[in-house]
């Protein structure tokens, strides 16, 4: 049964799939007709621009030439806007073969000419491309300021756009790397919901494959996959080589996190194939590292050591530092595995130096790590003690700075919550203004018309008092958004401290664990005392007691008069039972255990003077 449904999935792909092709290739054949037979001009460039975009990912070196000779012409006829768009391509493909400063070089000239031209959508398009030049080379944060740029012209734009989707598509690759996976999620979403919108399927699976490395980030695997195969399904589709090398390699990681290395590397054979079939040089060298990953978890220690040798001469070449140390500790560890110690140590030697030089505690945490176990192997505890003290500090740096981003994270999705709901409040405050300025102006045209004219004035005043009743109206809903933006505003605030609290605890509990099991307490020590004094932070609790004041006006006073023995911790144990929050959300913001929020019920209940048939949360909501 089971093979019969394989058959039968292998004919309908057939069967979808050859009149696709057959499509896109009349379409090729038509372009390339118009191209031979077309006179140099305006639509000569355009169908040029158009034949670069069908074959980027197809003959990367057909589309180069097609992108030179549209700067060639455009520059011949004095075509401007062409121009600055060859520009562009020129720099997609120097991008794509890895030559950063030619790729910058075009994208710079393409964005002066634009001064010129003002053609607002390439130029967002050069933005985008120095922001993948800055993100390639780890800058993350000139990236995103790029991008910002991008983000500013399509806010002018009436509908969104493709490019708009892209734009959100790569700043969620962005935020990935930087651990806030909860925005970059945001960001993807946002970009799948515009590519359905407009049936973008190439992009759309961009999109796939961004949302596949979040789930993958976050451990759920299995979506991770689904996602993965969605966008190579569409790639293929395509003849779109360069990014289906890319969805099979990220498979072929996620079933080697699994342990599933025989899939593994069915996947990363067919990602190098393409990849080698089009020349994708970095795409090859991660495909080779993965490779021997997989060969050393399978102790086949030379074919793993074959292909870190290829992948390593290819990034070397390339001058790519963080993937080069990548390699070098992959290699040390196979090394070591195979009880070779003596040929480790140097690997994780020029590995440290690297991650040193590109300030990489990720590999400078593994290459001491490592180190301190090949020391061990050699029986050299004094080398394997001083390799884990400097494993053990570079281990703690990052734990504060994972503590770091987490609480950063949360502050940006608040700091965008709140920017949103204050546009919502302008916007109720801009149609008020209008609305005052219309009837200022019936006023001073009734005072200059005269008042002679009864018929008029009636005609008017009706006219004027039902702008008054739609100025009240519009008064109230203003009222109604500031009310509800304050409740949104003091929920959110609650949320984020319980979501902090919550952070915080099991960064502590990390600290602890291990703490207990690596024996160096100073260090974790003074994390886990930081940490405490974050959970009991009373200048979160202020900000908490402003907003909800603004709520529940008088809430604490009414309190204070029918219950004057309510103590401060009770009073914001009260205020969290009248916000309807969760016992699991009352417990991450006081920071107390389940069992301790049920006893503080049980004495709010003594205190309040409450029967068993009656209701606490009755009894607060009604105060």
């Amino acid at each position: 049964m089971k093979a019969l449904t394989a058959l039968f999935c292998c004919a309908t792909l057939l069967v979808v799939t050859i009149p696709m092709t057959a499509q896109k290739n009349q379409k090729i054949d038509s372009l390339l007709e118009v191209y031979a037979n077309q006179p140099e001009g305006i639509e000569k460039v355009k169908t040029l621009s158009t034949l670069f975009t069908t074959f980027l990912y197809q003959d990367p070196d057909l589309a180069k030439k097609y992108a030179e000779e549209m700067l060639s012409l455009s520059r011949k006829i004095n075509y401007d806007r062409g121009e600055a768009l060859g520009l562009y391509h020129i720099g997609v493909c120097f991008t794509n073969s890895n030559n950063v400063d030619s790729a910058r070089t075009y994208y710079r000239q393409s964005l002066k000419l634009q001064e010129k031209v003002k053609d607002e959508k390439t130029r967002a398009n050069a933005l985008d491309g120095l922001a993948i030049l800055a993100y390639d080379q780890g800058n993350y944060d000139e990236a995103l300021e790029l991008l910002d740029e991008t983000l500013a012209f399509f806010k002018t734009t009436p509908v969104d756009s493709s490019s708009l989707a892209s734009t959100h598509s790569f700043r969620a690759s962005i935020y990935i790397n930087q651990g806030k996976f909860n925005i970059a999620l945001k960001e993807c979403m946002a970009a799948l919901d515009i590519y359905n919108k407009f049936d973008d399927e190439i992009r759309k699976a961009d999109a796939l494959g961004v949302l596949a490395s979040i789930e993958s980030s976050l451990n759920n695997f299995e979506n991770s996959i689904k996602y993965n195969k969605e966008a190579l399904e569409i790639y293929e589709a395509n003849n779109d080589l360069y990014y289906s090398a890319q969805a099979l390699n990220d498979i072929g990681n996620v079933h080697y996190y699994l342990k599933e290395y025989r899939e593994a590397l069915e996947h990363f054979e067919r990602s190098l194939e393409h990849s080698e079939e089009i020349n994708a040089k970095a795409l090859q060298a991660t495909t080779l590292g993965n490779m021997g990953k997989v060969y050393s978890e399978n102790n086949q220690t030379d074919k793993a050591l074959t292909c870190f040798t290829k992948g390593l001469k290819i990034v070397q070449q390339l001058e790519y530092r963080f993937k080069e140390c990548e390699i070098l500790n992959d290699m040390g560890i196979a090394y070591s595995k195979d009880n070779q110690p003596d040929n480790a140590i140097p690997l994780f030697d020029k590995a440290i130096a690297i991650a040193n030089e590109i300030q990489s505690p990720r590999n400078l945490e593994i290459s001491y790590y490592q180190k301190s176990l090949a020391f061990a192997k050699l029986n050299q505890p004094v080398l394997e003690l001083d390799n884990y003290k400097a494993y053990t500090k570079i281990h703690d740096s990052i734990l504060n700075l994972e503590k770091s981003k987490q609480i950063e994270e949360l502050r940006t999705i608040y700091d965008t919550e709140r920017k949103e709901q204050q546009i919502v409040l302008q916007e109720n405050e801009i149609e008020l203004l209008g609305q005052q300025a219309e009837i200022s102006k019936l006023q001073k045209l009734l005072l200059g018309g005269g008042l002679g004219l009864s018929l008029l004035v009636i005609g008017f005043g009706f006219y004027g008092y039902r702008q008054k009743i739609k100025r009240s109206q519009l008064e109230r809903e203003k009222l109604d958004a500031e009310l509800a933006f304050k409740k949104k505003e003091l929920t959110t605030h609650a949320l984020h401290l319980a979501k902090k609290n919550e952070v915080l605890e099991g960064l502590k509990q990390k600290a602890k664990a291990l703490k207990a099991s690596e024996g160096s307490g100073q260090g974790y020590q003074q994390l886990i005392q930081t940490i405490n004094f974050d959970q009991h932070d009373d200048k979160n609790w202020e900000s908490f007691t402003r907003y909800f004041e603004q709520v529940h006006k008088d809430f604490a006073g009414n309190v204070k008069t029918r219950y004057p023995e309510v103590t401060k911790n009770e009073l914001r144990f009260m205020a969290l039972i009248k916000m309807n929050m969760s016992s699991k959300e009352i417990a991450n913001i006081l920071n107390i255990s389940l069992a301790g929020v049920k006893k503080a019920r049980n004495r709010l209940r003594k205190k309040l003077d409450i029967t068993p048939e009656e209701s606490l949360e009755a009894l607060i909501i009604s105060i």
